[in-house]
């Protein structure tokens, strides 16, 4: 009796021994995984967060050509305005020198004075 027990014991130990062998090196092993509903849960999950991942990404390359756009247009319009100054700052001086170096137009002030007109009955 004891050795009966004994041989089904080692027989069933020997036979979940090379099933679960068999079920971690064989496609089958993954089949009751993946039958799990937790797994299958968590396999959605995800699924989901790498559409939200990839939809991020795109969004984030958006922002840069966004981005670039900007700097580019600032860049225009930082040299359009450098050179706006630069030509007002030429045309003022040019306007400084034009007026240095011709006389001032006479004025009232520079005028001989005339005898004021006398009055009637003097």
């Amino acid at each position: 009796m004891i050795l009966k027990t004994l041989v089904g014991f080692l027989l069933g130990f020997i036979l979940g021994v090379s099933g679960t062998v068999f079920m971690v090196t064989s496609g089958a092993g993954n089949y009751i995984v993946a039958a799990n509903p937790r797994v299958q849960e968590l396999e959605e999950k995800i699924r989901e967060v790498v559409g939200e991942r990839e939809f991020a990404t795109r969004r984030l390359e958006d922002v840069a050509r966004l981005t670039e756009r900007m700097a580019t247009r600032f860049e225009d319009l930082e040299q359009r305005f450098s050179e706006i100054q630069r030509n007002r700052t030429a045309s003022l001086t040019a306007d400084t020198d034009q007026a240095a170096s011709d006389p001032p137009p006479p004025s009232d002030a520079d005028a001989p004075e005339a005898d004021p007109p006398a009055a009637p009955g003097t």
